[in-house]
């Protein structure tokens, strides 16, 4: 904020400036307020995106995550709840909310939410890192342990996987 905006943010106001009832400009605009940290205008952006394309689910995705990214965790689970039950193979709304949920403490949750991205992509590594943190949570060495391992098979230089293993495989 107090710099000049860059082409692609004068082009975003300028979108939203002629079509203001329309959801490209107003994503557009916090894309580039995003990039510049200015959180709190982008978030104010991705809303108005998200309340001219309420239909949106990666819209609404991503007015999720900048919920959550705002502390505002009921918001988040509503909205990231909204946009799984419109596109039901999204699997970021899927992992966003199991990290939501884990964040509201609800580790039962979100282990369902994360389940349901492993069932779209077996073998999403953000998924796989998220369910074996969130059965290690649980108490579920084993478990994650397991998708600690499977994780592993896909990417062999998870930064976090190892010592995240070993932790698990000290107290099974």
């Amino acid at each position: 904020a107090g710099r000049a905006p860059p082409p692609a943010g004068r082009t975003a106001r300028k979108l939203t400036e002629e079509f203001p009832q329309h959801p490209f400009g107003w994503k557009l605009l916090s894309g580039v307020l995003y990039s510049q940290r200015d959180f709190p205008e982008a978030l104010a952006a991705m809303s108005k995106a998200a309340q001219y394309g309420p239909d949106d689910a990666e819209t609404l995705c991503n007015l999720g995550l900048m919920l959550r990214g705002a502390g505002q965790l009921d918001d988040a689970k509503s909205v990231l709840e909204r946009a799984a039950a419109l596109d039901p193979d999204n699997i970021n709304a899927y992992n966003h909310l199991a990290a939501t949920l884990q964040e509201m403490g609800r580790p039962t949750e979100a282990l369902a939410g994360v389940t349901a991205a492993l069932a779209i992509v077996p073998d999403d590594t953000g998924a796989l890192a998220s369910i074996a943190v969130i059965l290690d949570n649980l108490g579920r060495a084993d478990e994650a342990v397991e998708a600690y391992r499977r994780l592993l098979a896909r990417e062999p230089n998870h930064s976090n996987a190892y010592g995240n293993m070993l932790f698990c495989m000290s107290h099974m």
